[in-house]
């Protein structure tokens, strides 16, 4: 069961985060406000934080199959390249969103 639901939630960050990258499901961005930001900031930080998301995403799917298909493989390995892929996703998008806000002054 708990498999299922790791499936169910790989494929629900995967959608949200192709809809973020569309520009769409924006409110789902904790202290987005429209009003203070110009189209292409919107449009760009909907880019950054949906990429993000679908890493995310792709990450537990990944670990789904792995649990599944491949459960002789060695997952102390596999838990720190996800870890330090999701960290090094986190840095690139930290960076983007500063980069993307220092612009805009």
């Amino acid at each position: 069961m708990e498999n299922i639901l790791l499936l169910i939630l790989g494929v629900t960050f995967i959608v949200i985060g192709c809809c973020l990258i569309k520009h769409k499901l924006m409110f789902l961005i904790a202290g987005y406000n429209q009003v203070s930001l110009t189209n292409d900031q919107s449009k760009a930080l909907g880019k950054i934080v949906g990429n993000f998301i679908l890493l995310t995403g792709i990450l537990v799917t990944i670990d789904y199959i792995r649990i599944n298909y491949f459960s002789s493989s060695d997952e102390k390995i596999f838990y720190i390249v996800m870890g330090i892929s999701f960290i090094i996703g986190l840095i690139i998008m930290t960076s983007q969103i500063f980069k993307l806000f220092r612009r805009g002054k």
